[in-house]
């Protein structure tokens, strides 16, 4: 990203180069700041910069490729330093940076967010994430994690990518899960690949694997794992429902939830219970199908 950043700033970034980044910056203000404040270094730089005050070329082996050396000795020195600067300077924004980037979903909000590594994570709000600046250059760590995260992540070996909250951490290589955290309940639940869990200030540790799940309640040490869970649990992420045999009082909360509606329930239909599968339904196509089966007449406020 460094090196993208500079060509932008530079005026060298293509048109697709150009809206990656804009994307990127329209996401957090705090990094419209910091993209402010390169801008004003790298103005400096240009304004006090002397031929041959340095080797461009010795200095730029130590940080880029040699297999790009070619292309960049073509450019001017000058051009050369400040394209130097331009990663130099955004790299001082490291993990060890306190500011965080902050991202956040209100309640009954559904938001997609592309993460600088390029993975993807949906928040279902209230909810709430943190990472420090720099976070696609090392271990990629989500701090202060919190309400119910899908996250999607890009396989990158030697970058472990890890989700904190108060009370688990979930660090995996590559793969699909989700992250449930509130005071008193944190879950993981693992829907494509392997994620270690462990409990925050302790020692349990579990690794789980497709249709496992893992959760911890407060003043709990340990972990509770399970071979599988519900997986109407993704379905405000995923669109897919199955009911086999359910209570028809629980399938309406679920899609009173899912479609942020309230379907008034007649008290002698709670207990009926329903076998049906949905694939992304709207909510008129999945009450139809539910009224047919149980020549009801529900309708939602």
């Amino acid at each position: 990203m460094n090196r993208l950043l500079a060509k932008y700033i530079l005026g060298e970034a293509t048109g697709d180069e150009q809206a990656r980044v804009e994307r990127w910056l329209a996401r957090s203000p705090a990094r419209r700041e910091e993209m402010e404040r390169l801008r004003e270094r790298l103005d400096l730089a240009t304004r006090r910069y002397r031929p041959g005050a340095f080797d461009a070329r010795s200095a730029l082996a130590r940080v880029i490729a040699p297999r790009r050396l070619a292309l960049l000795a073509r450019r001017s020195v000058a051009a050369a330093a400040i394209l130097l600067l331009a990663g130099a300077a955004w790299y001082l924004l490291s993990p060890a940076d306190p500011r965080e980037i902050t991202i956040a979903a209100r309640d009954g909000e559904v938001e997609v967010h592309l993460l600088p590594d390029g993975s993807r994570v949906t928040l279902s709000g209230p909810a709430s994430l943190a990472y420090r600046p720099g976070f696609d250059r090392a271990t990629r760590e989500i701090t202060a994690a919190s309400g119910t995260l899908y996250f999607e992540v890009e396989g990158a070996p030697h970058r472990p990518f890890i989700v904190s909250t108060a009370l688990l951490a979930a660090r995996v290589l590559g793969t699909t899960f989700q992250v449930e955290s509130g005071d008193e309940r944190a879950a993981v639940l693992v829907k494509e690949g392997r994620v270690e869990v462990t409990a925050t200030g302790g020692s349990a540790r579990e690794i789980l694997t497709a249709g496992m799940s893992a959760t911890r309640l407060a003043g709990q040490p340990g972990l509770a794992v399970t071979s599988s869970f519900d997986a109407n649990r993704l379905s405000w992420k995923t669109g897919e429902f199955t009911f086999d045999g359910v209570p028809l009082r629980e399938v309406i909360a679920l899609l009173e939830r899912h479609f942020r509606v309230s379907i008034p329930l007649p008290a002698a239909l709670a207990a009926e219970r329903l076998t049906v599968s949905f694939h992304r339904p709207t909510l008129a196509e999945a009450l139809d199908v539910i009224n047919q089966t149980l020549d009801s007449s529900l309708v939602a406020e």
